[in-house]
């Protein structure tokens, strides 16, 4: 019963965190999965890098505390390519690059501003690392 009261409250909060990372993830260079969909979760994106291995990026992130996905959540822990990005017609080297998002109401603005600057710094190095 609580959790039916506060929906309407998570979904607006969710989807206004996403939608700032979105912007923040455009900004660099990011290509993000799905984001014209009709139907979407508030709470979940996806997102790739062109030529940046999603795992080793995830590896990263970890490391710097945030805790991230490559597939969909039902695939957790499965290495084999995601059959949600098959079945969106993904390119199989861009699905490789692939991290999910997963947002939740502990998450605040500030989250989203940290998450992106050190998502930049971390790009950044691993881009300059393969054009070496």
């Amino acid at each position: 019963a609580i959790a039916a009261a506060k929906q309407k409250e998570y979904h607006a909060h969710t989807l206004e965190l996403r939608t700032l990372l979105e912007e923040g993830l455009q900004k660099q260079g990011a290509t993000i999965f799905g984001q014209n969909a009709s139907h979407r979760l508030p709470n979940t994106l996806y997102f790739a890098f062109p030529n940046i291995d999603g795992a080793t990026l995830l590896s990263h992130l970890d490391a710097l505390g945030f805790a991230l996905g490559s597939g969909s959540a039902c695939g957790s822990g499965k290495t084999r390519a995601s059959v949600v990005l098959k079945a969106m017609h993904i390119a199989p080297d861009l699905s490789q690059s692939a991290v999910r998002v997963s947002l939740g109401k502990q998450n605040t603005k500030e989250h989203i501003h940290h998450f992106l600057m050190a998502l930049n710094k971390t790009h950044t190095r691993l881009r300059n690392l393969c054009c070496i």
